[in-house]
């Protein structure tokens, strides 16, 4: 399953609860996706978030 690592800055409202990761909060992706994909979402320095599904064809990419 591919990880996705979110941007420093904005970790701190996905691990209060936000449920929605836009496209330009994902800081590094370790492999490939297609939309509908699940993935691991973890902090930037590795702490895991929770799963959820992948979009990159929209501005939404994850839902948690």
């Amino acid at each position: 399953m591919t990880k996705v690592f979110l941007k420093k800055k904005i970790q701190s409202r996905v691990l209060t609860g936000h449920p929605w990761i836009f496209g330009n909060e994902v800081g590094e992706m370790d492999g490939p996706v297609e939309p509908g994909d699940i993935v691991s979402v973890f902090t930037h320095n590795g702490i895991f978030v929770g799963k959820g599904y992948i979009n990159p064809k929209s501005q939404i990419w994850c839902a948690c």
